[in-house]
């Protein structure tokens, strides 16, 4: 297809799919009706839907695996729900930090049927790809990637705040420069205690309504400890953010 062709069809499928999200979304927290439906078409204004549909970023549909994930768990439909995350994560690796999620809820299948598809997954690309862009992706692709943009200013994450605060940028000086391996720890722990007091508050749920919660709280957990983390993935926000309503 012609560029603007392209646009135009990636730009309506991501539309529709945006709009399978948010009622998907609003579903499962029982929000699907007046006024909150009506009140959903101002999503369409919202920064993460826009600038994924400007960029024809795969961010609606990472968050639209992600929602379908929890409502098939709502079902108690694990394996289908492992699927869903599996998906996920082979399409972002962050995804894979709700795999702790499903642990400490103990749900196993769910658990079970996600390693066993990103391992498909993954056999499948190395058998079509090679291993060779593997090793290439995590020796060259990823290193690069993190020296061009982890102090961008749009990267949102821990990581981001914290070297566009305290380390030398390409873009502007620090407020208050520490060496790379002071800003790197300051990182770890950060995120490390992050994920740890959303294991622990996983591991201490006893009702569903807490249970949900603690999944929102994973997801927003994923995105601040991702090492890059841009507007647009935020549209994963849509489910916790259905949740305070």
């Amino acid at each position: 297809l012609p560029y603007r062709a392209a646009f135009v069809v990636w730009s309506v499928v991501s539309l529709v799919g945006f709009g399978v999200l948010v009622v998907y979304a609003l579903h499962s927290c029982s929000l699907a009706r007046y006024p909150w439906l009506p009140l959903s078409f101002l999503l369409l204004l919202w920064k993460p839907f826009t600038s994924s549909i400007w960029l024809g970023q795969l961010s609606i549909f990472l968050a639209l695996l992600i929602v379908l994930g929890f409502a098939s768990l709502q079902r108690r439909h694990e394996k289908v729900a492992g699927f869903l995350f599996g998906c996920a994560t082979l399409v972002k690796f962050f995804p894979g930090l709700l795999l702790l999620y499903v642990l400490t809820e103990r749900r196993w299948s769910c658990a079970i049927s996600w390693l066993a598809t990103v391992t498909a997954g993954l056999a499948l690309s190395v058998a079509v790809a090679g291993s060779e862009n593997w090793f290439y992706y995590i020796r060259q692709i990823l290193p690069e990637q993190m020296r061009l943009f982890a102090s961008f200013p749009f990267n949102i994450s821990v990581e981001g705040v914290l070297r566009t605060i305290f380390g030398p940028t390409e873009y502007f000086p620090p407020a208050r420069e520490l060496s790379p391996a002071i800003v790197q720890a300051l990182v770890w722990i950060i995120n490390g205690s992050l994920i740890i007091a959303a294991c622990r508050l996983a591991a201490h749920t006893r009702s569903r309504d807490s249970s949900e919660f603690s999944f929102a709280l994973f997801c927003i957990t994923m995105l601040l400890a991702s090492p890059l983390t841009w507007p647009h993935t935020c549209v994963i926000l849509l489910l916790p953010m259905a949740m305070i309503l």
